[in-house]
């Protein structure tokens, strides 16, 4: 028996040496978000290598599909949940590929969605002079290739969304929303019109009313002419605030669908409350624009939409 236990502990001890000789594992832990958190908006998801050593690549999974594939660290992915359906949970894990042909997973995590963000961007995930494809398309060209994600203005970070539009044609660009289970909305967006700019700006909810002519309801309207904001609930009017140029503006409309009225702020200064507004049928896309018979450009960036 004695002889049996001794021969034992010899090949536990050799077997000990061969893997401490031997290259270790490395472990995999996601480190953002935690397990069993309630997340929203744009989430980042992390990794990292707990024991450092190399592998080879690494990517993130999100019910079980790739998300995102790394070949070098920071492993970092942010991911866009406003799509997904609240109260939805999600699976992620990362899973690594090592220099021998093995993988090694990390745990997985599970995560509940719910979002009081309907849209969100600040343009920061794009190329420079590319558009922003991934959310946004084009109603009016204005001048054509001159619309693209810029770094020479921005309202926080490094880039804004630059539009340029001409006296004659507009630019335009929207997003679709679902409003169908809403009764109150706000949403959020800076605006800047540079210098020396022949331009004004109008956002708010698109509608078109033949091939060569829209309109914007539920909105905001920069006035090129007299420089003053103007409200577009079911009706345009002056609100008296006098806009200038190369200054930042941040506006704020909360629109009450139940009882048809729309509230206006500028730089958190309420400049108009229970303004007559159109009913949410009329339009579900979101749009920015250039105002008519003014060209020049305009500069948004920080475009958020709340439920309410």
């Amino acid at each position: 028996m004695r002889k049996n236990i001794v021969h034992s502990l010899i090949i536990l001890f050799y077997i000990g040496i061969i893997l401490d000789c031997g290259k270790r594992v490395p472990l995999i832990e996601i480190t953002n978000p935690k397990d069993g958190a309630v997340v929203e908006g744009i989430v980042e998801i992390t990794a990292r290598v707990i024991n450092g050593e190399k592998i080879l690549t690494l990517g993130f999974f999100i019910d079980d599909s790739l998300a995102k594939f790394f070949e070098n660290e920071p492993y970092s992915y942010l991911w866009n949940t406003i799509p997904l359906p609240d109260s939805s949970n999600h699976l992620i894990y990362a899973k690594a590929s090592l220099e021998n042909g093995d993988y090694v997973y990390s745990e997985t995590i599970s995560v509940m969605v719910y979002n009081i963000l309907l849209f969100y961007d600040n343009f920061e995930y794009y190329h420079v002079y590319d558009y922003p494809s991934q959310y946004w398309f084009q109603i009016w060209p204005g001048i054509g290739e001159s619309t693209y994600v810029d770094t020479l203005f921005s309202y926080e970070g490094f880039k804004s969304f630059h539009l340029c539009g001409s006296s004659q044609w507009v630019r335009t660009d929207g997003i679709e929303i679902d409003l169908k289970k809403l009764d109150r909305l706000t949403y959020e967006y800076a605006l800047m019109i540079p210098e020396k700019s022949p331009a004004g700006a109008l956002t708010g909810f698109f509608v078109k009313l033949n091939p060569t002519l829209g309109t914007i309801y539920n909105g905001v309207l920069f006035d090129f002419n007299d420089s003053l904001v103007h409200v577009r609930g079911v009706d345009p009017q002056p609100t008296g605030f006098k806009w200038q140029r190369n200054v930042w503006y941040n506006i704020k409309v909360h629109l009450d669908y139940d009882n048809l009225l729309m509230d206006v702020w500028i730089n958190s200064q309420k400049i108009v409350d229970d303004i007559p507004a159109a009913e949410k049928s009329v339009s579900d896309t979101f749009a920015i624009s250039t105002e008519y018979g003014a060209g020049g450009a305009v500069y948004f960036d920080d475009i958020k939409i709340f439920k309410r």
